[in-house]
Order: C-alpha cells, then structure tokens, then sequence
C-alpha cells in the first residue's frame, strides 16, 4: 500500500481508453497484487486498473460496509441499475481534490469473475446507495468513462403558470371582460 501522495497520475487520454478483458485466474492473481499494492492507505475506497497504468478490466475495492475487506473483480458488468440519483461530492483519485454532483444509480446488481485463493468464479452482487456508486465508478473507469461524464446537470425549471408583469392585464379580471392592469387591481394584486 502507497501513501496518498504517491498515487500515480496518469493523462485523461489514457483514461479514456476502454480496458481488455482478464483471461485467466494467472493474470487475475497478478493484477490483484498489483492493484492492492497502489492502493491508498488512506482516502480512497477503490482502485481500478487503469488508474495504475494497466488496462485491463480489473478493480480493488474496500466497500464502507465491509470492515476493511476487499472486494476485487476482473470483468464487472452492471446487467440491472435502478433509482437514479444525484450524488454530493463524488471524487475520483486520478484528479485529486476534485469534487461534482454526479448521476448515478441508488442500487446495481454487477456481475463479475473474482479470484481467490487460486480459484476463478463467477458471482453476481447487489450494491446500495455510496457502495453502488463506488462500484459503478470503478466500472466506468474500465470502460474509459470519468466521473466529470457523469455530472448532474438538473434541467432547467419550467414555469407552469405564466409570469404576470405589473403592466400586464389582469388575468382573472379579464375572465370578467374587465381590463385592468394587473398592479391596479386591488383584487388580485399580489405585492
């Protein structure tokens, strides 16, 4: 494990590449190793191949729910996300110090090889709310995708009652065949 500062930095063109599937539970080992020795020990809560200069479809992740336990998987696939959501404040370690409101999913189920003690399976795991969100972004990152092309861009709001100028007649009072100015009227004037 690497200290914080010393985690690699690497151009968002390399980034923005799309990782090679793992083959084999050999290079699944490999890459395991590799991945837990640039992971932080502080101020993180995954690392994706990518971001340590491998590309291949790989990630190390320490869920807040899991105790300090890791969870690494070669080939995640979300197959189901569902109840999308804004989330505050996500950050990326390839851009230190940089946070955005990002669109993301409150639960994904992922599909995934993982390999553990010289074993090679496939397992399926549903994520919920922060924990969905970490997995989906080291995912995003094996498929070239960044966090910034997940910012939450709130539409804009639409008047469903149309604005009333000062000058403008007064709408109820029309209804009536009267033709007041909406700040003359004393009826329906708001001040």
């Amino acid at each position: 494990m690497i200290n914080i500062n010393q985690f690699p930095i690497f151009e968002e063109s390399f980034l923005r590449q799309v990782s090679e599937p793992v083959k084999d539970w050999q290079e699944a080992r490999d890459l395991k190793y590799h991945l837990f020795d640039q992971f932080p020990e502080n101020g993180g809560y995954a690392v994706a191949a990518p971001q340590i200069g491998i590309l291949k479809r790989a990630t190390l992740i320490r869920l807040p729910s899991g105790g300090g336990d890791y969870l690494f998987m070669c080939n995640p696939e979300i197959v189901y996300g569902e109840e999308e959501f804004m989330f505050q404040g996500e950050g990326c370690l390839s851009f230190p110090n940089q946070y955005i409101n990002t669109k993301r999913y409150f639960r994904v189920t992922v599909k995934f090889w993982e390999y553990t003690q010289d074993a090679w399976e496939e397992r399926r795991a549903m994520f919920e709310n922060t924990e969905a969100v970490i997995v989906a972004h080291e995912i995003d990152h094996l498929n070239g995708i960044l966090f910034f092309d997940r910012e939450w861009k709130p539409e804009p709001i639409k008047r469903t009652i149309p604005k009333i100028g000062r000058n403008d007649p007064c709408p109820e009072c029309l209804k009536n065949n009267v033709q007041i100015k909406y700040k003359k009227c004393t009826k329906h004037y708001e001040n």
